[in-house]
């Protein structure tokens, strides 16, 4: 039993010693997990564990934990060098989005040239050649934090931001300021119109593209209550709409231009943008559909790291597996395995690493492995990595939501989306009336995933809860919709 799998066996010392050697060996440390074994430990490096930012350049630092997803960005600078120049990936949160993009960004940008030996020296990606590599301008859009208090406000907020980034960019660019319009349209108009005369390429990386508009209508359901004014929707979106016109149009005049845009769901963009139909949603595509996510390989790799028990190993992986496995994005025969969530993973493997080093630093004993299990895992949970809790928050005003959650908990994977279910129906909530229509809902903004390929309904896609951490989420929801059922009735 070693800590290290790549201790040499004639180091393992003091086996069946009940009591510890009077001194340490000359080239590590030791400590005993039972009674039965008496352990050595060569030395290893620290490891880190990231799990509270989305910077590519925090993950490539010494000694830190990182899972080399470059090779899909070898995908997607194939897709880059043909005549795709809009992709669109839609993950559920805390999967790894926004690092995908600082990723791209430090890949393509021109002004990281310097800075692509240290970054992804070692990488898959190095290994492929790309005449676009570090040739771009990029400008990055964040629409994560834009306000949807009212119609006005988000208007506001969303020109502001755009036009924001559009100065920060020329500033550091040395270019003029006359491209700095009151309109955030016609800054990106008169920056395209620069980029051209100058024959520069544009990459455009914009992030939650969809986060303010599901916030808005989230909220719907009280304004239902409040009789609000039926166009205020429609009005809302008018101030998205003709941002996407734009970009849209940008992109099939000139091409030298690119976007890479993520999001949660692909609704927002087919409802709510004209039509923004002029690129390519790479998310289930076979050979990117695990673009984000960890393998198992990787989990294992981390339980290594961390110095887990070989025998105890096993255990641990299975709770990890049944806790933040089951994310599934492709959905067809060929066989594409699950992955975990990978900010859920970096946070217990952050947590499980201090608690490692205390037993190795302090000779702590195990009775059994179930003894391991419950002290390995003893670290209180982050519900700011809870992916699906806000979107199962958004449907506590549903008619008879509980019954529908119920009803789905009970019957898992006999549930098939409904592809054709549109926007405007899809978020305005409270008008669903049916199993199938929620958990759609619930699949298009991340809170479902793929049920594994069932071969006997080949027309359709079925839907699961990935693991057991998301079913907690589920239960507690049901668990609120009782207590709030229960108040209101003492209320009468």
């Amino acid at each position: 039993m070693c800590y290290d799998d790549s201790c040499d066996k004639d180091e393992m010392v003091y086996r069946n010693s009940l009591m510890p050697p009077k001194k340490k060996p000359k080239f590590g440390r030791y400590t005993y997990l039972s009674q039965k074994y008496f352990l050595f430990f060569s030395e290893i490096k620290s490891v880190e564990f990231v799990f509270d930012s989305s910077n590519f350049p925090d993950f490539r630092k010494p000694n830190r934990f990182f899972y080399d997803f470059t090779r899909f960005i070898i995908e997607i600078d194939k897709m880059f060098s043909t005549s795709i120049r809009t992709l669109m990936l839609y993950r559920n949160r805390r999967m790894g989005k926004s690092l995908l993009l600082s990723a791209l960004n430090y890949y393509y940008n021109i002004d990281y040239e310097n800075q692509y030996d240290g970054l992804f020296n070692g990488l898959d990606i190095q290994k492929h050649n790309s005449n676009i590599k570090n040739t771009m301008y990029v400008l990055k859009l964040d629409f994560s934090s834009i306000s949807v208090k009212d119609v006005e406000t988000f208007s506001f907020e969303l020109n502001a931001k755009i036009n924001h980034s559009v100065r920060e960019f020329i500033k550091k660019h040395g270019m003029s300021e006359g491209i700095l319009q009151s309109d955030s349209c016609l800054s990106l108009f008169s920056l395209d119109c620069e980029m051209q005369k100058a024959k520069k390429s544009l990459l455009i990386l914009i992030d939650e593209y969809d986060s303010a508009i599901t916030r808005f209508f989230n909220r719907l359901s009280e304004m239902a209550k409040l009789q609000c004014k039926k166009n205020e929707d429609s009005d809302f979106m008018n101030y998205f709409r003709q941002i996407f016109i734009q970009l849209k149009t940008l992109v099939t005049n000139n091409s030298n231009f690119y976007i890479f845009l993520t999001g949660v769901s692909p609704q927002a963009l087919n409802d709510f943008t004209s039509g923004f139909n002029i690129g390519l949603s790479i998310g289930e595509l076979f050979n990117c559909a695990n673009i984000l996510g960890y393998p198992e390989e990787q989990i294992t790799e981390g339980l290594k790291l961390i110095r887990i028990p070989n025998e105890f190993k096993p255990i641990v992986l299975n709770k990890l597996r049944d806790e933040n496995n089951g994310h599934r994005y492709y959905y067809g025969r060929l066989e594409q395995k699950s992955v975990y969530n990978p900010s859920k993973i970096n946070f217990c493997f952050y947590n499980m690493k201090n608690l490692m080093d205390c037993v190795i630093e302090n000779n702590v004993k195990f009775k059994d492995s179930e003894d391991f299990l419950n002290f390995i895992f003893e670290f209180p949970n982050n519900v700011n990595l809870n992916p699906a809790e806000s979107v199962l928050m958004s449907l506590m005003e549903v008619p008879k939501i509980e019954d529908i959650l119920i009803k789905f908990i009970n019957c898992e994977n006999c549930v098939a989306i409904e592809e054709n279910l549109r926007g405007p129906h899809l978020l305005s909530y409270w008008n669903f009336n049916n199993l199938n229509q929620v958990m759609s809902y619930l699949f298009y903004l991340g809170a479902l995933t793929y049920a594994p390929y069932q071969t006997s309904e080949k027309s359709k896609k079925f839907l699961k809860i990935p693991n057991s951490n998301a079913q907690v989420e589920y239960l507690d929801v049901i668990k609120n919709l009782k207590t709030k059922k229960l108040i209101k009735l003492e209320g009468r």
